[in-house]
Formats: structure tokens, sequence, C-alpha cells
């Protein structure tokens, strides 16, 4: 069926696919049991003209003051209740039934006939409008359920278009009452919208067959407190309008109390009850409104302005229950879905407090920390790392809680209660509350084997796989931050040197012979290095050594004592024929705020000329300042 279509599931009318404005959504569409001969749109229609005939004739006959127009009209509660829940194809047989029905009813209690006659429509258009512009402001028909609904209802439904329907009715009336202009306009416009204040909401839920719902979902207990919710009101209510003093507002403690027991329900039912009792006992001359010795008339507005504030107080005390209720079932399925998703991961999950005291560690947490983790509750999330490192997780911490919702992460060893030393990641986000309340959630995983692989991987590109000593990588990175970070009292010098007639040892013993040349000076020259020392292969058979705190008469001197021990290589090829072997060195100074080029540069061509003055030496590049050049011949 193609979106937006309308179908049929079990004798219901909805809408499949997204609601288009102005329908009704499918949960509004529950009018009882599949239609039959018994129980179709036309008998809907019947029962609707009997019981918009009732309400009308009661309403006229009982309701009405000195001659004029009624306190309370409660028929159109029922008609824009019936426009706003029934499918389309049934709306206009209500309004055809409210009409026929106020018409009789006006003839029958009504003021005049010619009167009859000219109000009879503007009630079912009122009625028409009233629909029309809630179903326009509020498409999704949440009256009932959410604080905006309900102002929205009470201002379309009780002020705005009574209002404008009520000075056309005024127009009308004026000529056959003794009642001026202003007065015939606002009692009209008063009992209409109070009338369907009053009524429209436990109308609206029979016809949606929430009432139904709630007799059909609750249990036995909520049955017992619901009844006794509203026989205490009833009787709360009669003891009110049947004593003389001005306690009329105390009728509203019991409606808030019915209220909470049976949700909106309850306060419909309530609102209806209090209206009831309260304009009963007016009309009959009892109570504190009439015993307060004023005109009829200014009883009637009284009365109504009893009635609005008995309005105001119940449905959106209903509708904000329902949204904390929600809310609040909305907060549980949440915390549901958190713990059984905490509980069954591998990462570990924690959740502090402002402070940082843990209020809830996941199973996971035992089984990363060694330590279980109901033991963690409420002890400070510091405490779980080595002294040294709490400023870093504390610095952690206080990021992510000036940034609520932005995530913060922290890479940290661990050593677990069973001295295995781990390390441990974790993301922490601050969650932000309306009381200005923060909570930090965090995810910690165990990253021991991905640091490991990162080190190995890290290993690997900065060492020559030949010799498996550091590449060219390693030695411009160490070389970079020397230069940065060299203290001025702490001197270091650079060598670079590669090895004499390099090419004549592969071309006459072979290039595994040549390989196993370079591994072997690598090996020596790491054994005979100073142990703050880098050594470097950075080419083919040319290597670097920088020496850290060392000058440049000292660092000759250790390049001169390795220079001996290459040169007394005892090394043969595959043939067993002897390699010699020997090596040129050229030294510069490092000083802070050098460039890298040029150190390298200079030391290279110290480099070059030890290998012109013969091969087989160490020579020192010159200086900015007077440093003598140094040089060794051959041992």
């Amino acid at each position: 069926m193609p979106q937006g279509a309308r179908g049929q599931e079990s004798g219901r009318m909805f809408w499949k696919g997204p609601c288009p404005r102005g329908a009704v959504p499918r949960e509004y569409f529950r009018m009882g049991p599949p239609a039959s001969p018994n129980n179709s749109a036309f008998v809907r229609a019947a029962i609707g003209f009997a019981v918009y005939f009732g309400l009308s004739a009661a309403t006229l006959a009982l309701s009405r003051v000195n001659g004029g127009l009624a306190i309370v009209w409660l028929t159109n509660g029922v008609v824009v209740a019936a426009l706003l829940t029934l499918p389309a194809r049934e709306r206009w047989m209500h309004v055809g039934a409210a009409f026929i029905a106020i018409c009789i009813a006006s003839a029958l209690f009504g003021i005049h006939p010619t009167v009859s006659a000219l109000l009879a429509p503007l009630a079912p258009l009122e009625c028409v409008l009233t629909a029309e512009l809630l179903r326009r402001l509020r498409p999704r028909m949440d009256f009932l359920e959410t604080v905006g609904g309900v102002v929205v209802f009470t201002f379309v439904a009780g002020v705005l278009v009574p209002s404008a329907i009520a000075v056309p009715a005024a127009f009308v009336t004026v000529p056959f009452t003794d009642q001026p202009f202003f007065d015939s306009w606002f009692r009209w416009a008063a009992g209409h919208g109070l009338g369907t204040l009053i009524v429209m909401p436990l109308a609206i839920m029979l016809w949606r067959g929430e009432v139904a719902d709630w007799f059909r979902t609750s249990t036995r207990r909520e049955y017992v407190d619901a009844l006794v919710a509203f026989v205490a009101l009833s009787l709360f209510a009669l003891l009110v309008f049947l004593q003389p003093f001005p306690l009329l507002f105390v009728a509203v403690l019991p409606m808030v109390f019915a209220t909470l027991v049976a949700g909106r329900v309850g306060a419909s039912v309530a609102l209806v009850i209090v209206a009831a009792i309260g304009t009963t006992t007016t009309l009959i001359g009892v109570g504190p409104i009439a015993a307060l010795g004023v005109s009829s008339p200014i009883q009637v507005h009284v009365l109504q302005l009893f009635l609005a504030v008995t309005f105001l107080t119940a449905l959106p005390v209903s509708a904000a229950l329902k949204t904390v209720r929600s809310l609040l079932r909305r907060a549980e399925e949440n915390e549901s879905h958190f713990r059984m998703m905490a509980s069954h991961s591998a990462d570990g999950t924690l959740r502090l407090s402002e402070s940082g005291r843990v209020t809830y560690a996941s199973p996971a947490m035992g089984n990363l920390t060694g330590i279980e983790s109901d033991r963690m509750l409420g002890r400070s999330f510091l405490l779980f790392f080595p002294r040294k490192d709490r400023g870093r997780a504390k610095s952690a911490m206080t990021s992510a809680l000036r940034a609520p919702g932005r995530d913060v992460s922290l890479e940290q060893a661990f050593d677990r209660a069973d001295g295995e030393r781990i390390y441990l990641e974790m993301i922490a986000r601050a969650v932000e509350h309306k009381d200005g309340g923060k909570t930090l959630v965090g995810s910690i995983r165990d990253i021991s084997d991905h640091r490991e692989a990162q080190q190995m991987l890290s290993k690997l590109v900065q060492t020559d796989p030949l010799t498996q000593i550091p590449n060219r990588r390693a030695f411009t990175e160490k070389m970079g931050q020397l230069l940065q970070n060299l203290p001025a009292t702490s001197p270091a010098t650079l060598a670079l040197f590669d090895l004499d007639h390099f090419k004549q040892i592969n071309d006459r013993h072979g290039h595994a012979s040549g390989d196993e040349v370079l591994k072997t000076v690598a090996a020596t020259v790491t054994l005979q290095k100073r142990s703050g020392d880098l050594l470097a292969r950075i080419g083919g058979e040319e290597f670097a050594l920088i020496l850290t705190g060392a000058g440049l008469e000292e660092a000759a001197r250790v390049c001169d004592r390795v220079r001996r021990k290459l040169h007394g290589l005892d090394i043969l090829d595959e043939d067993g024929v002897p390699i010699s072997v020997s090596a040129s060195f050229g030294l510069r100074q490092l000083c802070r705020g050098d460039n890298q080029d040029t150190v390298l540069r200079a030391a290279d061509e110290a480099l070059y000329a030890a290998k012109a003055a013969g091969r087989n030496r160490v020579y020192c590049a010159e200086m900015p300042f007077d440093v003598p050049r140094k040089s060794s011949g051959a041992a």
C-alpha cells in the first residue's frame, strides 16, 4: 500500500506511513471493535446525537440565569472531541447531528424560537473552527500530554474561538433579553469556553479509548485508589459547596490528589465532578457563591472564574506529571540499557561524581584492574593512579568538566592488584544536568597489546634492518630534539664516519662479505661508544655518532679509540681471506640554535678532509670560536 494510504486493521482506521499534516495519528482511531451493522458510523452519529441533545437540553434547562445564556455550555466539548478523533468521513455527520440536536434543544428550552434558530448554527461552527485550529496548531494532538499542548488547547478552545463566536451571538441575543451587549458576549464566551475546557479532556480520552485502556491496564490497587480519590473528592466538594464560608479553592487539593492517583483520567474526571457539584449548588442558591449576597449575574461570573482556575490547576498538573513520569521511565530504561551494555562489554565503564568519586563501576573494571568493582564505589578516582601520575589524571578530569559533551582521553600505566603492569586508555566525557551539576562517564580499555604493537612498529620504522641499529630517521629526530633542548653548560658533538674503500671490499669479497663487515662495524662501535651516545647508520657505509655531554676534544678521543678498534678488526670472507677495515671521521661540536643541515655539512666537510689527508683518521671542523683542529693519524 502506498505511503500515507488508509488501511484497516482489526476494524480500526489508521494511516500507513507518516501522518499527513492535519490528519490524526493512528493511535487516536480507537473506536472499539470492527464495524458491524450495530456499530457503524451511522450508529455512532446517532449515539452522538443523543448525547448532544441530552447535554444541550440539560444545560439550557438547568444553567440559564435570568432568562439569559447558559452558564456553562457542555455540548461543544464532546463535539470537538469527536471531530478531533473520528475519521474524516464521520466528522460532518457529527456536525450535522450536533446542529439538529442543538436546534431541537434550543427550541424546547432556549430563550426564544427566533433566537434559537439564529444561535443554533453558531455552536457547530464554533466546534468546527476549534477542531481545525487545534489540528493545525498541534498536529500531534498532544493537548493533554504536554504543558505546551494544554496551553494551546486552553487558548484556542477556551478563549480565542468562543470570544470570536460570542460577538454575533451577543448581537442576536440582546434584542430578546434585558442583558447588555457585553454581558451577553461575556456569558457566551465564558460559558462556551469553560464548557469545552471542562468536558473535552474526558470526552477526547473516551473517544481515543484511553479510559478503556486505563481500566484494562490498571491493577486492583489502582482501581481502589482511584475510587477512594473520587469519592473523597465528591464528599470534599459537597462539604465545600454546601457551607457558606468562602473556602472554594480548598477543593483544588483533592483534585490534585486524584490527578496524582489516576493521571490524566483522574484529572478529567475530577474536573467534571467539581464543575457539576459547584454549578448545581450555585444554581439552587446554596454554598459559598450564593452566600456572597450579590446578584445572579455576578454569582455566575464568580462560578466561571472558579471553574477556570480549577481547570488551569488540574490539566497542567496532569500534563506536567505525565512528562515527569515519562522522563523517569525513560531514565530508568536508559539506566537499564547502560548497565546491560556495560555489564557485557570487555571495556570497563566508570561513572564519577563532579568531585571525582566513583558512583558506578562495571564488572569489567574488576577484570582490568584486579580490584572488585564494588570496592571502587565511593572512592576517589585518583587513588587508582600512582602518586606521580595523579596530576595528569586530575588535569584530564578537569578538562572534561570544563567542556561537557567533549571527549577527553588519557593513556596511563597501571599496576594491577596482582603486580602486573598494564596500559589503560580512558575516554571521559562530562554530562551537564539541568540543575547545573555534572557527571563524568568514562570508558576504560586495556591497550597494552596495542601499545606494544605501536612500540614494535616504531622500532621497526627507526631501525636499520641489516645492522639493527637506529637508521637515518631516528638520527634526524634525535638531532632535532638535541639542537632544540641543548643545555648551555652541557656540550655535545656529532661525528660522521664511513668505511674506507668499502666499494673495493664489495668488489673483491662479495656483497655478502660487505654486509658482514657493516654488521661487525655496527656491533663493535656499539660496544665502544658510551652508554648515552647514539649510533645510527645513515647511508650505505656511512654512520653517525652523537656524543652527548662531550666537547670536541673528548669526542675526538672517543672517536680515535673507535677508529683504532675498527682498524684492528679480524674479518674473513667466505673463502677465509682477511678483509682490511678502516674508517675516517669528521667531527662538529653542537651549539644551541644550530641548524641541523649546517651541522651535517660541517661534519661532512671534516670527514672528506680526513679522507683527503689519507683516510683512517679523525678530523674536526672549524668552530665559530677558537678551537684548534685535532687530527689523528693511522694507528
